[in-house]
């Protein structure tokens, strides 16, 4: 799940929504779909690094795809419900994958799939597995500097 921070754009160049969910709302990924037609048009502005300039544009087409979002009561990565982000929800992710390339069913519900989809590319594999041990193993250091690991794994793509 996205874990949008920074008070820049630049920091996390991220569109950003007021969104509520209802709290019964299952786990899943969420489509928005940007409104295109009369009276409720979505603009999209648009913020280019280079010069820092603007351009509005009117979503159509291309320009507007819609955007998916994940929604689980777990924290990113935490796929185990212990609390604490460490190398054994590394091993339950690496499990559950090899599970799944065997073609057996998966032992993960929906919400723990969402939270074990760490690079947020809606696949969960072994490159999951490493980013959380990798964090975790960052995180023990005496380097840490509580950075998130939605943000570790952005820095370390």
């Amino acid at each position: 799940p996205l874990e949008p921070s920074g008070a820049e754009s630049d920091t996390n160049p991220v569109g950003l929504f007021d969104l509520n969910i209802a709290k019964n709302s299952p786990a899943d990924y969420y489509s928005i779909n940007f409104k295109t037609e009369q009276p409720y048009v979505t603009n999209i502005i648009l913020r280019y690094a280079e010069d820092q300039s603007f351009r509005s544009i009117r979503p159509n087409g291309e320009n507007a795809p819609s955007l998916k979002i994940a929604v689980t009561d777990r924290a990113l990565g935490e796929v185990n419900g212990d609390g604490a982000l460490d190398g054994r929800d590394a091993t339950d992710i690496l499990s559950d994958y090899a599970l799944r390339s065997a073609g057996k069913e998966s032992i993960f519900n929906k919400a723990q799939m969402i939270s074990a989809d760490v690079d947020g590319n809606q696949v969960v594999d072994a490159n999951d597995a490493t980013n959380v041990l990798s964090y975790y193993a960052y995180a023990s250091s005496s380097k840490f500097d509580g950075t998130s690991l939605n943000d570790f794994v952005i820095k370390n793509q």
